[in-house]
């Protein structure tokens, strides 16, 4: 009976296998910010030559991070600065940009300056491509307000993000779970549930759905918990079932064994009886003398 389970469980994790394969991790990353991108500005005898980059290849909403950007002096006298900011097409008004006003330095001809302004992405702001500049103002009045950088950054969404940090370890947990052959009907049924989950997430990953892939992805975790669990207890149940069993085996074959022996009690008493019984009329038998006959006289 336990060998038919074994072979019927083997076979359903095999089918599970061959039905319902496990898809590789989906990630997210399809646009990187662009790094070391060198600009200039040139005019009024002079340029201001730019290179920048950001905290981060990638940004997602509600995210904070950096541009860091030097400049180069190319004019043919000193240049100072008042202010720094960058500013994004969702911040309509000038005011609202990212301004740094606490690092103004002045900056000679030929030498180099770099800069860093701190900036958030609004958690509601929309996913896709926004615009941004990047400014520096001058303190003088020749050179005024200057764009050193013009460029594209792209927003992903918040739900990316939360999928990204989760779709390798929930691959990995439903992966080993099915190397572990599970024996249990509930545990096969509730693996399975998490690999169709697990696949679907991946499916909608790729479609850009990421809100939905985070939540199927919830789920294959969750469904993978429970067929682990659901295995713990299955074998334990086994395992007591072959304890029980072996225990009133047990408890048969002693109480077979005391029956023999009482048997075999009594048997041996009736037996020894008997023998007494034999020997106690031998003995009278040879202690009791024939009585002869005396013949008359005539």
């Amino acid at each position: 009976m336990r060998l038919s389970i074994l072979v019927v469980g083997a076979i359903g994790c095999a089918a599970l296998f061959l039905f319902n394969p496990l898809a590789q991790p989906v990630t997210g990353q399809y646009y990187s910010t662009t790094y070391q991108v060198e600009t200039s500005y040139t005019g009024n005898n002079g340029s201001i030559n730019t290179t920048y980059s950001f905290s981060s290849p990638e940004y997602f909403q509600g995210d904070s991070g950096s541009i860091t950007f030097t400049i180069t002096n190319s004019h043919s006298y000193q240049i100072c600065t008042k202010q720094t900011y960058i500013q994004f097409d969702w911040q309509v008004a000038q005011s609202q940009a990212y301004i740094d006003s606490s690092d103004t330095p002045c900056v000679a001809t030929g030498n180099s300056y770099t800069f860093t302004i701190q900036f958030s992405v609004p958690s509601d702001e929309s996913v896709g491509s926004h615009s941004y500049t990047v400014a520096w103002v001058d303190s003088g009045y020749l050179l005024g307000t200057q764009t050193l950088v013009s460029n594209n950054l792209y927003i992903h969404d918040a739900f990316e993000k939360v999928y990204d940090n989760s779709v390798v370890s929930v691959h990995d947990s439903v992966s080993q779970y099915q190397g572990m052959n599970f024996q249990g009907p509930t545990a096969q049924s509730d693996l399975s549930q998490a690999v169709s989950y697990y696949n679907q997430a991946t499916s909608l990953a790729g479609q850009g759905q990421w809100q939905q892939a985070v939540s199927d992805l919830n789920q294959a975790s969750s469904y993978a918990s429970q067929a682990y669990s659901a295995e713990q207890a299955y074998q334990s149940a086994q395992q007591a079932a072959v304890s029980s069993q072996i225990q009133a085996s047990s408890s048969q074959s002693v109480a077979a064994a005391n029956s023999a022996q009482t048997d075999y009690i009594i048997v041996g008493g009736i037996v020894a009886v008997i023998v007494v019984v034999i020997i106690g009329f031998i003995i009278l038998s040879r202690r009791k003398k024939p009585t002869r006959t005396t013949p008359s006289a005539t």
